[in-house]
């Protein structure tokens, strides 16, 4: 999906909170949290597709980090009563200590779970633990962070 077809959804309007997060170890980090669980459209792009273009119209130069927390909603039809079930996404793009880089190769990840997390919360456990975001919160809610240039390693449910 190009970023022209992006914009036509208009993010403006599920925009919860979109600041700089104040962190005890004074990383800096813009935060934008978008609810798209209650809109009728469910032709969103993923929120990576999302993040990208987010992240392209931030004008502030000195960040560590990008994090996007998006609310949303699918109905898992697999399941006995066949309800809609709200998950949250979060994608991290790193910034700190990477080269300037084409827009492509930025280091970008993302855990996807399904109690719904606030900014305060998400930030205390941003300030517990001091090596990434995306790490702190998937360790918090035992999530997988999946990488999207890698491959995803499988393994057995037991």
């Amino acid at each position: 999906m190009t970023a022209k077809n992006i914009a036509e959804f208009n993010f403006s309007n599920f925009v919860r909170e979109s600041l700089l997060l104040n962190t005890e170890n004074n990383s800096r980090i813009w935060f934008t949290h978008l609810n798209l669980s209650n809109s009728k459209k469910n032709d969103f792009p993923d929120s990576g597709e999302i993040a990208d273009y987010l992240f392209s119209k931030i004008k502030s130069p000195e960040l560590d980090f990008f994090l996007l927390l998006v609310d949303r909603k699918r109905n898992e039809k697999w399941t006995i009563t066949n309800n809609f079930v709200s998950y949250q996404e979060l994608i991290e793009i790193k910034i700190k200590g990477l080269k300037k880089q084409k827009k492509n190769t930025l280091h970008k990840r993302g855990c996807v779970w399904k109690k719904y997390l606030n900014r305060n919360e998400l930030q205390k456990l941003i300030n517990r633990n001091p090596t990434t975001p995306i790490e702190a919160i998937a360790a918090s809610k035992k999530a997988t962070i999946i990488q999207p240039n890698k491959p995803l390693r499988l393994g057995k449910i037991n």
